[in-house]
């Protein structure tokens, strides 16, 4: 099954066996993070009255810059069933490879970018695109 979580502005729906922990040392970083034993979602917004150059940013262009600052061998795509755009790229932690699905979304406020992880054999494609899919914002 699933749930709707909801994080500032930004709603979502997340499978129901994910678990809140961002306040985890781990994910600092993030403005929030969520996990279960198969998948980990991770989200970090940018807002423009913190990072006031992102203005000058559209869609493609912050994302390029994602790409760009965290030296990832992709390119951002346009989805053709939501407003955002993604990119997809390989990484290893604790020696197992994990693969990502990264949602980039644009705000009056700022940016957001939302992350959806997990080991290839539990990387589920269609499932993750569901819940970036499913990302609103009030």
């Amino acid at each position: 099954g699933t749930k709707t979580y909801t994080c500032r502005e930004l709603t979502m729906t997340v499978p129901s066996s994910m678990r809140d922990v961002s306040s985890n040392r781990d994910f600092a970083d993030y403005t929030f993070a969520l996990n279960s034993s198969k998948v980990v979602i991770f989200g970090l917004q940018e807002r423009y009255d913190e990072y006031p150059v992102l203005e000058k940013y559209d869609l493609k262009e912050y994302a390029e810059q994602v790409i760009l600052v965290n030296d990832l061998d992709c390119r951002p795509i346009s989805r053709s069933t939501g407003d955002y755009m993604y990119f997809t790229y390989l990484h290893e932690n604790d020696g197992e490879l994990y693969k990502y699905l990264t949602g980039v979304y644009q705000t009056e406020e700022g940016f957001w970018v939302v992350q959806i992880a997990a080991t290839l054999t539990k990387y589920d494609e269609a499932a993750f695109f569901g819940y970036l899919d499913s990302v609103e914002f009030e």
